[in-house]
Formats: structure tokens, C-alpha cells, sequence
């Protein structure tokens, strides 16, 4: 596997400085790159990023495309929609392996926020719409869009994405895997093993990419889940390295959400002990 972080997060480098972003990857073994958004520059700019990361055999793994596309604005899901589109073909320029957008919410605050209407026929069916769309207009060669499943979209779990993918049913639509967002309940935090090996059995090497967090309980009266570090909750990271490298030694492992660079290599560091022990490359 090939691991990155969201390097933004601690030290405001982000990939429109590519030798910057390059050297801090170098510093801390990283082999794998990301956006947090497509705002890279001009078309020198990205042939730059793309020259420069390839002669470091750094891979770009994914440009965020993030925006509300199901917005039940018709001006703003217009402008998500486009935004999508652009991310999608500046991730294609570069060779990036993906751009990744959530599935959208119908709630106007944020594209992951709760709505009562996003798990209904009409909130699935805007999804099908917009990532058709973008596809549609795009028409990408390299990149591929995915989305990341998010626990109050209309993509939750593993069930609701396989459902999508049947729906579109294009090759250049793939799936993008943070498992600690499938881990809605009870039952599955406790049977994240379980969880993960169904996920890499259903969608295998339609897999293009990763996110490392982890996941811990809260307070126990209900059901109260928090995100932390990988290795400080009870995402099973043996199974999940295992079949990840098989799919691809090469596949990208983006740890994210951390604020300092201490978490960022406390993080690192874990999984690269496991990848060890379950003989997979990181």
C-alpha cells in the first residue's frame, strides 16, 4: 500500500506546491498524495504536479471534488454539480486515481448533514442523477469518481453503495472506502472484521482508494460513536490491510482528520506495524 495524509491539516502545504508537498511526503515516508480540493493552478500547474510527483513515485491518489450535489437548491446543485465536474477533470489531467465528492445531503447546511428525506427513493435517485452527470460530461480517461459512503447520506453502507454502482453502472464510477464510516450500530463496532471482509468480498478491485481513522465508543446509554486515531479504536486494521494489498500493493491509504504533526506520525507509525505483521507494504 501506499500511504499519505492530509498534510494541509498540519502544515498548510497542499499539493499547488508540489516540491514542497513532495519534500514533506519524502520527510515522512508518504507515497501517496491528495487535494482537498481541485484549485491547483493552470493547465502548466497541473502538468507541473503531475511531472514532479511521477519523477518522485509519488502517487495522487484523490482530488476532492467536495460539494453538495443533491442540494434542493436548484442554483447551489447546479454549482455543486459543476464543481464535481471540474475537480473530476483536473483529477483526469493529473493521472490522480479519483475524484471524491460524499453523496450529498438535502439538508442546505452541509453535503453530509442529517435530512429525514436522504434515505428515501427521491434523495437515491439525485444521487444516480448527478454522478451520471458528471460522468456524462466529464468523460474522464484516467481518473475515476467515487464517492466516500457517509453515515447520514443517502450512501451509508455497504448495501446502499452496492445499489449505486448497479444503478450507474459505469466502469469509471468506483468505490472509495473509509470503513469506519460503514460502522453505524452496536453490533458492528464489534464486528469490524466481519464488516470489512464482507466490503472487499462485494466490491473488490472496484476498491480505487482508502482513508485510515479509527472509530471508539461513547458513552454506553446509547449509541455514541467518536472518531480517533488509527490503533486507538476497533477498526480491525489487520483485516483491512490484508485485503487492501491484495487487491493492489499500490493502493492508497490516506490518514486524515488529525491537527498535528505528533498524531499524524503516531498514526503512521501504527499501521505501518501492521502492515508488517500481515506482511503488507506501507
Amino acid at each position: 500500500m501506499r500511504l499519505g495524509a492530509t498534510l494541509h491539516r498540519y502544515c498548510g502545504i497542499r499539493l499547488n506546491d508540489p516540491e514542497a508537498y513532495i519534500a514533506e511526503c519524502l520527510k515522512q515516508g508518504f507515497r501517496a498524495a491528495q487535494a482537498p480540493d481541485h484549485r491547483l493552478g493552470s493547465g502548466d500547474d497541473l502538468g507541473r504536479i503531475r511531472e514532479a510527483c511521477k519523477k518522485s513515485d509519488i502517487l495522487i491518489a484523490e482530488i476532492g471534488g467536495w460539494s453538495n450535489a443533491i442540494d434542493p437548491r436548484p442554483a447551489e446543485r447546479r454549482t455543486a454539480i459543476a464543481t464535481t465536474c471540474e475537480a473530476l477533470a483536473v483529477a483526469d489531467e493529473l493521472g490522480a486515481l479519483c475524484c471524491i465528492n460524499v453523496a450529498g445531503s438535502l439538508n442546505t447546511e452541509k453535503s453530509y448533514a442529517p435530512h429525514p428525506g436522504n434515505f428515501s427513493e427521491v434523495a437515491f435517485d439525485a444521487v444516480v442523477q448527478w454522478v451520471t452527470a458528471v460522468l456524462r460530461e466529464v468523460r474522464p480517461r484516467r481518473a475515476r469518481l467515487a464517492i466516500e459512503s457517509s453515515p447520514w447520506t443517502p450512501i451509508d453502507s455497504p448495501a446502499a453503495y452496492a445499489r449505486l454502482l448497479a444503478a450507474v453502472d459505469d466502469p469509471r464510477f468506483a468505490v472509495h472506502l473509509d470503513p469506519v464510516n460503514f460502522i453505524l450500530d452496536a453490533r458492528t463496532y464489534y464486528a469490524t472484521a466481519a464488516m470489512l471482509n464482507d466490503v472487499f468480498d462485494q466490491f473488490g478491485p472496484r476498491i480505487i482508494a482508502c482513508h485510515a481513522k479509527d472509530i471508539i465508543q461513547g458513552d454506553p446509554k446509547t449509541v455514541q460513536l467518536s472518531e480517533t486515531l488509527p490503533g486507538q479504536g476497533v477498526l480491525d486494521y489487520r483485516t483491512f490491510l490484508k485485503r487492501a494489498e491484495a487487491i493492489s500493493p499500490d493502493m492508497p491509504l490516506i490518514i486524515e482528520h488529525l491537527s498535528t504533526e505528533i498524531e499524524y506520525r503516531q498514526a503512521a507509525t501504527h499501521l505501518r506495524t501492521i502492515a508488517r505483521e500481515v506482511a503488507a507494504t506501507c
